[in-house]
């Protein structure tokens, strides 16, 4: 096991120590589950995924059958109110940080001060990041990811979406620097895996391509 799934892995044990498997209502089986952290409106937890390795994934107890939402003492407004406040913080958190990079990279008059201008931005923004592979697409994967020096209660960036990496198998481990490019892709703040990648896709959406 590599170090960051053993680390998810030992995390987990420490916080509910008894694996089981989990139907959800819509039919969803997760096999080998530990529960790694709980909140009002749900669980999160590791598991081991179709092919083997270690997932993560957040469920929540709308989509839980009565025995876990009665372990979790499950009252559904005061989850639903939690949700919407997290939902709103996550939003703005987000949006916070991208309209403040996006002001970073405004243009440079000359072409060639805007190259190292957004370039410098991109390199002073990178970041080591830990990952675990959610699922992908054409063009890259969803990932968990942890910064270098997270704890149990800090250093966790939560789901981003990385170009470059739709070769991952789910519950695979991946660490590296990432640099941002500026946008979202279906709702998780998006990276690219060098710095050339990030600098074109900077540009292009600039562009509107």
């Amino acid at each position: 096991m590599k170090p960051f799934a053993m680390l998810v892995a030992a995390v987990c044990f420490v916080l509910c120590a008894e694996a089981r498997d989990i139907k959800t209502l819509d039919g969803k089986v997760y096999k080998d589950v530990t529960i790694c952290d709980s909140t009002a409106y749900g669980i999160d937890i590791s598991y081991t995924p179709e092919g083997g390795g270690i997932g993560i994934k957040e469920l929540f107890f709308k989509n839980l059958p009565e025995d876990i939402r009665k372990e979790f003492n499950y009252e559904p407004k005061k989850a639903e109110s939690l949700q919407k406040k997290v939902a709103m913080y996550r939003w703005k958190l987000e949006q916070q940080q991208i309209e403040a990079y996006k002001k970073e990279l405004k243009y440079e008059q000359d072409e060639e001060a805007q190259e190292e201008h957004i370039t410098a931005v991109i390199c002073a923004h990178k970041k080591y990041y830990k990952l675990l592979t959610i699922s992908t697409d054409g063009n890259g994967a969803v990932a968990w990811a942890d910064s270098f020096y997270s704890n149990v209660t800090e250093g966790h960036e939560g789901k981003v979406y990385v170009f470059g990496l739709q070769d991952s198998p789910q519950g695979s481990a991946w660490e590296g620097y990432l640099y941002p490019v500026g946008f979202e892709v279906n709702g998780q703040p998006a990276y690219a895996t060098n710095t050339d990648d990030a600098y074109g896709m900077i540009m292009n959406k600039k562009s509107g391509n």
